[in-house]
C-alpha cells in the first residue's frame, strides 16, 4: 500500500511539471513569447533611432533652408528642375 501512495505522488508530481514546464514555455505569456516580445523591443529601438537621426537631418536641413539663401536655389535648380532666366540648360540623356 505504501509504495501505491509513493508511485501515485511521484507520477502527480511529475504531471504537475510538465505542465508547469509547458505553460512556462508555451502559454501566452510564456518565455517564448517574452523573448520574441523582446527582440520586437530591440527592433523598434533601432527604427526610432533612425527616425530620430532622420528628424535631425531634415532639421538641420530646414535650418540651412531659413538660414543660407544660395540653399533655396540649390534646392529649386536640383529638385524642382528650375533655372533663372538667360540660363543656359543642356539636357544629357
Amino acid at each position: 500500500m505504501i509504495d501505491v501512495k509513493k508511485l501515485s505522488l511521484r507520477i502527480f508530481f511529475v504531471i504537475e511539471i510538465t505542465i508547469f514546464f509547458s505553460f512556462y514555455f508555451f502559454g501566452n505569456e510564456g518565455y517564448k513569447k517574452i523573448k520574441s516580445l523582446k527582440i520586437e523591443k530591440q527592433n523598434l529601438e533601432k527604427n526610432i533611432n533612425s527616425l530620430n537621426e532622420n528628424i535631425n537631418l531634415l532639421a538641420i536641413e530646414i535650418e540651412d533652408f531659413k538660414k543660407f539663401p544660395y540653399y533655396k536655389e540649390k534646392i529649386a535648380r536640383e529638385h524642382l528642375q528650375l533655372a533663372k532666366k538667360n540660363d543656359q540648360i543642356y539636357l544629357l540623356n
